[in-house]
């Protein structure tokens, strides 16, 4: 499986996760719980994840580096597609020997595990809190950025941003423990990569909003309804981070990557689009 549709690849693992997600954390969505996803510190716990990409040469550079502390014997595992990446994550993440700790260095066609070093003891320090904080929006951990990302970025999100700091030629996904709605019990999908000179900085990110729209994504068993959000970003003249494409009303997922690649065309990102004709991606 190539890195150019690793993305979308885990936005569609992301997805297959709500049900699971509903049923982890049933009866535990109540005022308090959403109040502490207000202010983004509430974690959803068991559905974290940092793949690196491209990394058929990276496990001694990442290694030396300080950003993973070793690889684990018994990988890598073969991933062809999008499937079996799903499959792989899944049965991993089931399996009690493993945990949820660590993360996965991917090549063209396999995973293989490794536990993550502090990311705060690498290469972050080279550019401090002001680097690693142009490198994301203001509303990075909440809608509206109501709440301040400062402080607020674990572990696997720091790792993802310092991949590509310290090598230019790989590219760093999370998928974040805290949540981003109080209603919705799982973190966004981050991508950060290279804008040409600009390392590090948040590429696109994939999260879910409620809708009580009648065509969504997804409906739990209260009958509320879930819908995606995408976002791109660019890195302009000065070095600050903008947001060139949103669609805040995805609905179905077939095709997303055809999706994905079309709206990169330098005539979309021209501008932020909440466009509605996006084939079966917007809802009514």
């Amino acid at each position: 499986m190539d890195k150019s549709q690793l993305f979308g690849a885990l936005v569609k693992y992301h997805t297959g996760n709500l049900a699971k997600a509903y049923a982890t954390h049933q009866g535990k969505i109540n005022d308090s719980y959403r109040e502490e996803v207000r202010r983004g510190k509430q974690e959803v716990h068991g559905f974290g994840l940092l793949v690196i990409a491209d990394g058929d040469h990276a496990l001694s550079d990442l290694i030396n580096e300080g950003v993973i502390c070793s690889f684990e014997a018994g990988f890598p595992m073969p991933v062809r597609d999008g499937d079996e990446l799903s499959k792989r994550l899944r049965e991993d993440r089931e399996d009690p020997e493993q945990g949820n700790d660590g993360g996965y260095l991917h090549s063209r066609d396999s995973l293989t595990r490794f536990a993550l070093a502090d990311p705060h003891t690498a290469n972050l320090n080279e550019i401090g809190d002001e680097g690693v904080y142009k490198r994301i929006p203001k509303d990075f951990v909440s809608p509206g950025g109501r709440v301040s990302p400062r402080g607020r970025l674990g572990t696997r999100t720091l790792a993802a941003l310092s991949a590509p700091l310290a090598f230019p030629y790989l590219e760093g996904y999370a998928i974040r423990e805290t949540g981003v709605y109080p209603e919705i019990p799982l973190g966004k999908l981050v991508h950060f990569g290279s804008h040409r000179e600009h390392q590090g900085y948040l590429v696109e990110e994939f999260f879910f909003r409620p809708s009580k729209a009648k065509n969504v994504l997804y409906r739990n068993e209260d009958g509320l309804g879930v819908v995606g959000v995408y976002r791109r970003y660019e890195v302009d003249a000065k070095g600050e981070l903008v947001k060139v494409y949103e669609n805040s009303r995805i609905t179905s997922l077939d095709n997303f990557d055809s999706y994905r690649e079309m709206v990169t065309a330098p005539s979309i990102k021209t501008r932020i689009s909440t466009s509605r004709n996006t084939s079966a991606m917007a809802a009514d």
